[in-house]
């Protein structure tokens, strides 16, 4: 009987441990996709204007998206291989470069990146074939 009760134990809190790892996962990687899409905007009306104080903007908001980024690889570490994660850091922190630098590459570095998180998100829904 203590063998059950020590199965059902263990059992549960995977359970716990799966549904926590799948709601914070997409929590956070709804946040990166927030702040992806201000940088976007932002730059995109740069491009348009010209103005240097949005350009100052977009620029604070792709290190804020780093931190954000990097925060999400150390949490996000204990339930995710590291190479999908290594990717991220790399392509959040290109991201302030290439506005500083007028790249046209920015749109799709941060396509890049909400692909990534939208990837490292779904690998932790409990759907059937993650866990088979």
């Amino acid at each position: 009987m203590k063998r059950v009760a020590i199965s059902a134990v263990i059992i549960v809190a995977a359970v716990i441990y799966s549904i926590f790892a799948a709601v914070f996962s997409s929590v956070k990687a709804d946040e990166i996709k927030a702040i992806t899409a201000q940088i976007d905007k932002s730059y995109m009306l740069y491009r348009q204007t010209h103005d240097l104080d949005i350009k100052v903007d977009a620029i604070m908001l792709a290190s804020r998206l780093e931190a954000v980024s990097e925060r999400f690889e150390n949490s996000v570490s204990l339930f995710v291989r590291d190479d999908r994660l290594s990717t991220l850091e790399y392509s959040a922190a290109r991201v302030k470069h290439l506005i500083e630098f007028e790249s046209d590459e920015v749109a799709a570095e941060l396509e890049t990146i909400n692909e990534q998180v939208e990837t490292i998100s779904e690998s932790e829904r409990p759907y059937w074939y993650n866990i088979l």
